[in-house]
């Protein structure tokens, strides 16, 4: 055990990104609801719709016990009683396997996305396969071997650890740690730039923004995860023992809504019926249509068509 003295600002910096990771989770649902309903209830069964609903839903209710572990109240004189030392042990496993769950659902749906947008390329779907294989086993190594050390105050220390359950990450960890995340930022960063290559390789529809497509095909949404995740691993290289890994649950919690908002684009009306307009006002002349980053020739693809796989 390491004997290790937590400082207010040590503690409210977990405490308040906690509580804005959260507030942003459950703002995002109800602000982007109405979509959901528009888009996804009554769509016919497919990949697309199942995993959009499990990265959905198990974001909102997958996080009730971490806001437990970030938020759970004891009085002082039992803060560091046998019962919560127990139950913190538990939900800080359960946290960390939880994270391990969203990145790897996470990844699967990129993979189909990046497969979809480079129409069914074998090559890029190995690279992805490969890279993915990599950081899935990284991810569990670090996990495994990185281990917390229980938080141990000292003798007259003012600082009981009575609100949530705060815990120590020490040098020896770190690396550990970091292995993990920087493995799933490699991945983030491929398909950001695989995705942000094929957008602007192409050429697009007359009267759409380019700004317009890259929120459509995810370049932008990627990006915001990269930056992310690459602000967590500066939490592990510069943070102290207890504020190593403090942006974690906020970088779970952004990946899960950047890719539902990059689910939800997918399905826009509005960029089908741009798409619906050019391709009949191109039909006599033959050409081959391109939109998106998607090829598009005798027929237009729909969000629940087999061409797109709802994936386009």
């Amino acid at each position: 055990m390491t004997s290790l003295y937590p400082t207010p600002a040590d503690l409210s910096s977990s405490h308040f990104l906690g509580a804005i990771s959260f507030a942003l989770l459950f703002y995002d649902y109800l602000l982007t609801l109405d979509l959901e309903i528009s888009r996804y209830w009554g769509s016919r069964f497919s990949w697309p719709t199942v995993l959009f609903f499990i990265n959905r839903y198990g974001a909102l209710l997958g996080n009730v016990p971490v806001i437990v572990q970030k938020f759970w109240s004891a009085p002082e004189s039992s803060a560091l009683s046998p019962h919560k030392l127990t139950t913190k042990e538990h939900l800080e496993l359960y946290h960390q396997w939880f994270v391990i769950t969203t990145q790897i659902l996470i990844g699967v749906m990129l993979i189909f996305r990046t497969y979809a947008l480079y129409e069914r390329n074998r090559t890029i779907l190995i690279l992805m396969l490969l890279v993915g294989a990599g950081v899935v086993a990284a991810c569990i190594w670090g996990t495994i071997f990185s281990g917390k050390v229980r938080v141990v105050l000292g003798p007259g220390s003012e600082m009981p650890v009575h609100l949530g359950c705060t815990y120590t990450i020490i040098d020896s960890q770190t690396v550990d740690l970091i292995v993990a995340w920087a493995s799933m930022a490699i991945f983030d960063s491929l398909i950001f730039f695989l995705t942000l290559y094929k957008a602007l390789s192409q050429r697009y529809l007359v009267g759409v923004q380019l700004l317009h497509v890259l929120l459509r095909d995810g370049s932008i949404y990627f990006g915001v995860v990269v930056v992310s995740n690459l602000c967590n691993i500066m939490t592990f290289i510069f943070g102290g023992p207890f504020t190593r890994g403090v942006a974690t649950t906020f970088t779970n919690i952004i990946s899960s809504i950047m890719i539902s908002r990059l689910m939800l684009n997918i399905r826009d009306p509005s960029l089908a019926n741009k798409r619906q307009e050019y391709s009949e006002g191109h039909a006599n002349s033959g050409e081959v249509v391109e939109f998106s980053t998607c090829m598009m020739s005798e027929e237009l693809s729909t969000p629940d068509s087999d061409t797109a796989d709802g994936w386009i």
